[in-house]
């Protein structure tokens, strides 16, 4: 989630292929992006197991995510022919780069480095 909210090109998330009958990677990501998170960080809908939580992304990621990408299931479809079309059918209807409403949070390019690289390698981190 934060390395597509850190890349604003990003548009279109495909699904494709199989789901897992066990975990649902996919029904929970549809999950996600239809219905977001309880106050409790779980996600609404999911089917996956364990109980699909998102607690290590804050609210406001989540919320960007989920207006930056429109998600395209194509679960269970494995003609490469077609989907070699739809996805050139996806890249001619491109709505550009994703424009924040402000409420994003600042992606990892923005961050000063000197923050994560100590001037000193020898003494660790800074």
């Amino acid at each position: 989630m934060t390395n597509v909210t850190a890349n604003a090109s990003i548009r279109f998330l495909l699904l494709c292929g199989k789901d897992s009958q066990l975990f649902h990677p996919g029904q929970t990501l549809c999950a996600l992006v239809e219905n977001g998170i309880d106050d409790a960080g779980q996600i609404i809908g999911a089917q996956g197991l364990p109980i699909p939580l998102c607690a290590t992304s804050p609210r406001a990621r989540i919320d960007a995510f989920r207006r930056q990408v429109e998600l395209v299931d194509w679960t269970d479809e494995h003609d490469a022919d077609l989907l070699r079309t739809r996805i050139a059918d996806l890249a001619a209807r491109t709505p550009g780069p994703f424009i924040s409403d402000g409420r994003m949070i600042a992606r990892a390019a923005d961050l000063p480095l000197s923050r994560y690289i100590s001037p000193d390698p020898a003494r660790g981190s800074a």
